[in-house]
């Protein structure tokens, strides 16, 4: 092997400005070195200085001669990829460099997915760990249409495997203004595409939320999973990103973010209080579970800061969230909401109805404190889409600062519960 390698580098043939650098470089030297015999009476430390100088010299062409080397020869460019700093630039086409056979494994399903990209031409590959987006050591593979030499920023696709697993972190195309789509064909195209792609770990997601990117360069609509609370583990996440006509263009996994709890740092008796409140809201709730618990200092608009636990619940056997409460560290209530998409209300709740509504509310669930609230006012909003809802206010008697915030949809169901205290 060493002596094919050794005749293989002796056959590279140099390029002409590889010469004409070497030719210009032991020109300047010997020129130099004529002008240092004149100058030797000025003594050891400039002859130590010029000598130093030479080795610069001389390091600076041996390194110009190892980049052009890599850019000619794939064998020299496998090789350099190994050298610390060098290894980074240099990029290795499908056949040039060779990923371990985990993560090849992982590489054949996400072509498998995605058989576009097995015309596309593999780019840089990194091996290290970024822990500011997983935390774990992972490969970084870059892909490009065209063939380059160098990858750029500009690739046209990326994909991400842990190597230690070969669990696939992210695939990525780079597409541009792709169309949103209706947000129950998003949802199904995304379950069947995580059904193949990951398996029976597909189970154990549930949809989270709709993020339709209009106005950005990628555009498409994203569809957010999040897997069910597991006693020690935490909070964790998939975005499926998928075009109209195009499918999907973006597998990513969540990070954890801080803040993020584990099952077994729950406080049961405080999530039961939590979950009797949100069931005196939404009557119609069934059994109810938490799939997240995040506890953190919180920072809202214009409100003051504060510390606080919040849980996302969903029912038992569903397969999305139904709902969110948030309450303090000594257990109040401060915000809880259902998520659902009802269709719109042209008419808002009447003033006096919503009145009675929002009192009642306010002794179910501040109980024995709710005469610390006292009703303020009401407004009616109603959105370009022509819905239309009822806000009821209450202040609290002795922080002039804190207000509870109670919204009706027109048809009486209860959009959200928000205590919340002013900067």
């Amino acid at each position: 092997m060493e002596n094919n390698l050794k005749s293989e580098m002796n056959n590279i043939p140099l390029p002409a400005s590889l010469t004409e650098y070497s030719e210009r470089g032991l020109e300047k030297a010997m020129q130099e070195q004529d002008k240092n015999r004149s100058v030797l009476h000025e003594g050891k430390k400039n002859k130590r200085k010029k000598a130093g100088l030479y080795i610069t010299g001389s390091a600076a062409l041996v390194i110009l001669s190892v980049f052009t080397l890599g850019f000619i020869s794939p064998v020299m460019a496998n090789i350099l990829k190994d050298i610390p700093i060098v290894g980074s630039i240099f990029k290795a086409d499908k056949n040039e460099l060779n990923i371990d056979a985990t993560a090849q494994k992982s590489l054949d399903k996400i072509y498998e997915e995605f058989p576009e990209l097995k015309n596309y031409h593999m780019g840089l590959i990194l091996k290290g760990t970024r822990k500011r987006v997983y935390g774990v050591e992972q490969w970084d593979i870059t892909f490009t249409k065209e063939k380059k030499e160098l990858n750029t920023t500009e690739d046209d696709a990326s994909v991400e495997i842990e190597i230690s697993t070969g669990e696939i972190l992210n695939v990525h195309f780079q597409d541009k203004q792709l169309a949103p789509l209706p947000h129950n064909q998003a949802e199904q195209q995304a379950k069947d595409f995580l059904q193949r792609f990951i398996g029976n770990e597909s189970k154990q997601y549930i949809v989270q939320r709709f993020e339709d990117n209009t106005l950005g360069t990628t555009g498409g609509t994203n569809v957010v999973f999040s897997k069910k609370m597991q006693p020690n583990e935490t909070f964790k996440t998939i975005s499926v990103r998928l075009g109209a006509n195009v499918g999907v263009r973006t597998f990513a996994r969540g990070r954890v973010e801080p803040g993020d709890l584990t099952g077994n740092q729950l406080n049961r008796q405080e999530i039961q209080s939590a979950l009797n409140k949100l069931y005196k809201v939404y009557p119609e709730a069934k059994k109810l579970e938490v799939v997240r618990a995040n506890r953190g200092k919180r920072d809202v608009g214009n409100l003051g800061k504060y510390e606080s636990t919040q849980l996302w619940v969903q029912e038992k056997g569903k397969n999305d969230f139904f709902g969110s409460v948030e309450y303090d560290l000594s257990g109040n209530l401060l915000s809880l909401s259902k998520f659902e998409t009802l269709p719109p209300t042209e008419k808002p709740l009447p003033e006096n109805r919503a009145k009675e509504k929002a009192a009642v509310l306010v002794k179910d669930l501040y109980e024995k404190n709710w005469g610390d609230y006292a009703f303020s006012h009401v407004e009616t909003k109603t959105f370009k889409n022509k819905d239309s809802i009822t806000k009821v206010y209450f202040k609290h008697v002795n922080i002039p600062k804190k207000e509870l915030e109670i919204v009706f949809n027109g048809d009486g169901s209860v959009v959200s519960v928000t205590n919340f205290e002013k900067k």
